[in-house]
């Protein structure tokens, strides 16, 4: 009883550090509680397929999986882009209109008045460095083939740590329900002991070990 006490305190303690922690509050604040004991609830599991489903709906690792993998495959895609030339296309067009300037017919003349221009420009770029290229390439698929692996390894990781936790919380459930047998059984054997002991059809002994 002393140990499972000690047990009880702890872990008490343990839940009230992570209500602070999950609060905002700091350590060295008190918190005054509603009730000092919880209300007594009946064991109520979820069928097993429904958890599953729930974990693949809200478990936070395929969200990060997904975005891990859309950010593998992009970034694949951009290394073996990165060997190919970049091409650069840009024009410009100028025109003004002054009608209170008239226009100049020397040639030698910058007339800077009435003009209609413009331009294009074409220039090219080629870093070709295929070596480096294919390898940051290779480097990029590898991390790509590790987030499929990833989630090769959570589609049967997350469904077996699911049947793992639905079978512990029903095995608890069902030790509980002995532990309570056991307390009544206890009880019974306590009062009929004490009662035959009185009556004098008993022995000390049974009573005795029904307490202890």
């Amino acid at each position: 009883v002393a140990r499972y006490s000690r047990q009880a305190v702890d872990g008490a303690l343990l839940a009230e550090a992570a209500l602070k922690l999950a609060m905002g509050l700091k350590p060295g604040e008190s918190v005054v509680f509603a009730d000092r004991r919880l209300p007594r609830q009946t064991p109520n599991l979820e069928p097993l397929p429904k958890l599953i489903k729930a974990a693949a709906l809200h478990r936070p690792e395929w969200t990060q999986l997904r975005q891990g993998l859309r950010a593998t495959r992009s970034l694949a895609r951009a290394e073996r882009l990165a060997n190919a030339p970049v091409v650069l296309l840009a024009g410009q067009f100028i025109g003004d209109w002054a009608p209170t300037r008239e226009d100049t017919p020397n040639p030698y003349h910058f007339d800077q008045y009435n003009n209609l221009g413009g331009g294009v420009a074409l220039a090219l770029q080629w870093n070709l460095n295929p070596a480096k290229a294919s390898a940051r390439t290779s480097q990029a698929n590898a991390r790509k083939a590790e987030v499929v692996a990833l989630r090769q390894y959570a589609e049967s990781g997350i469904p077996t740590d699911v049947f793992r936790a639905h079978q512990a919380a029903a095995q608890h459930c069902a030790l509980a329900g002995v532990a309570g047998r056991g307390v009544k059984a206890t009880t019974r054997w306590i009062a009929f002991a004490a009662i035959a002991y009185k009556s004098g059809t008993g022995d000390a002994s049974d009573l005795v070990e029904g307490l202890i």
